[in-house]
This record gives structure tokens, sequence and C-alpha cells, in this order.
């Protein structure tokens, strides 16, 4: 058996992503000096700051609903 761990703050960190209390979905992304961004939302989504990520769970590879941030 085989493991790969990325620090998810890390530039090569990519996973799907989604707005816990709502229906937007885009991808996360680490980023040196910047935390996780999420990226590739619906333009028209109004999103509350504060907001909860989630994991969107569309990759076999990362269960949903895992808190990102």
């Amino acid at each position: 058996n085989l493991s790969t761990v990325l620090l998810a703050t890390g530039s090569n960190f990519l996973t799907d992503g989604k707005i816990l209390t709502g229906n937007s979905q885009g991808l996360v992304k680490g980023s040196f000096g910047s935390g996780l961004v999420i990226d590739q939302l619906p333009q028209n989504d109004k999103i509350e700051k504060g907001s909860l990520v989630v994991t969107a769970g569309i990759s076999e590879k990362i269960p949903k609903n895992i808190l990102v941030g």
C-alpha cells in the first residue's frame, strides 16, 4: 500500500469544494502565504463572509463534506 500526503496550503494542493450553506462549487487551491483559495465559483453566486467550505466529493480520492476552511 502507498499513500501520498500533500500540505493543503502547498501550491500542488487542488480539490473540489463547495460552500456548506448553498450549492456553490469551485476549486480549492493551496497558496503559499495565502492559505487556501476557492476559485472558479459561479460569478453571480452570493457568498457570505465566514461561510464554511467543505470538499464536494466529486473526486473519488477525497470524500465529501470534509471541512477545509
